[in-house]
């Protein structure tokens, strides 16, 4: 035993306190998805096309990305390291799956409503639970698929009104589809590296990666891939700044914290924020749809939060 210290002390200095991330990680995974909820609006907004907006937003964030990566000197010196090597290629794989998501994402947004993107896109939490059980041999409680069920069901309910089923619409509700896959690697790939490495290395190494993507993908297939006028370049700084630098990053933190499955789970409250902005900033009046699916959504959040937290401890 040291000298001077009690056992009691002698415990408290072997274990760490928790930090400010771990404290606060549904916290900030909720702020996160508050910000991230401001994409299709601003893709909508854009002057250019859907897949440079993806590109620029992963692009233009690289300078930040790269300051925040350059201040974690042990990640820096982890990351240059052979124990690293297959770190280094799951965070290259997150980046390539992002630059997925960023594609199939705005060009869903662009081909059909905003409302069938988000819940289609949203189903992300059903394929992250499938991969984690075939692959990982993840087991889920009765109790924790039930509330993913009822979630679903209330995000369903919720966007009902919204929500079309038509012929036009169906290449872009395909994509949606598709994106699911993408979002649920993503949450999938980060989950499993940031066990090791920092949110900073996950922006910077995986934004490298997907910015090389989806600017070549934008040269190939769009004919203007940066804004031309200043409310262009004030749209993109809007979704560099408040989706990629703010949400996606707030994201990356807490998924060290927060499991795959609950943290895509809570993605289904994507759809539900800007109605409750609406209603809270502007006093637009909620149907009844809207009010049951909301209650049902975080009812089935609450449940599979406390689920996993009991089979946790």
């Amino acid at each position: 035993m040291s000298e001077g210290l009690s056992p009691e002390n002698e415990l408290s200095e072997a274990i760490p306190p928790s930090s400010f991330i771990e404290r606060w990680a549904i916290g900030i995974l909720f702020l996160a998805l508050f910000l991230i909820s401001f994409s299709p609006f601003f893709t909508r907004l854009s002057e250019v096309g859907p897949i440079s907006t993806g590109a620029g937003r992963a692009a233009l964030s690289l300078p930040l990305m790269f300051a925040m990566f350059w201040r974690d000197k042990k990640d820096r010196a982890y990351l240059v390291t052979p124990a690293a090597r297959k770190d280094v290629l799951l965070l290259i794989l997150a980046g390539v799956i992002f630059a997925g998501n960023l594609v199939f994402w705005n060009l869903s947004v662009m081909m059909t409503s905003v409302a069938n993107s988000v819940v289609i896109s949203n189903m992300a939490p059903v394929f992250v639970a499938l991969v984690s059980w075939l692959f990982f041999k993840e087991r889920f409680t009765r109790t924790f698929l039930g509330s993913l069920a009822l979630a679903i069901f209330g995000v369903m309910l919720m966007m009902s009104d919204s929500f079309q089923a038509s012929p036009q619409a169906l290449a872009g509700d395909a994509l949606a589809l598709v994106n699911a896959c993408f979002f649920a690697g993503y949450f999938i790939t980060v989950a499993r590296v940031r066990q090791r490495v920092s949110a900073a290395s996950v922006m910077f190494v995986g934004g490298l990666a997907s910015s090389l993507i989806t600017v070549t993908i934008a040269y190939i297939f769009e004919p203007q891939v940066w804004p031309h006028t200043a409310r262009g370049w004030a749209v993109m700084a809007g979704m560099v700044l408040v989706v990629h630098v703010g949400g996606q990053t707030l994201l990356a933190m807490s998924l060290r914290y927060v499991s795959a499955s609950l943290s895509s789970m809570m993605m289904l409250l994507q759809p539900i924020l800007p109605a409750l902005m609406a209603w809270i900033a502007f006093g637009e009046k909620l149907v009844w749809q809207q009010i049951a699916g909301t209650a049902l959504t975080f009812v089935g959040i609450a449940i599979a939060q406390r689920s996993q937290a009991t089979k946790s401890s």
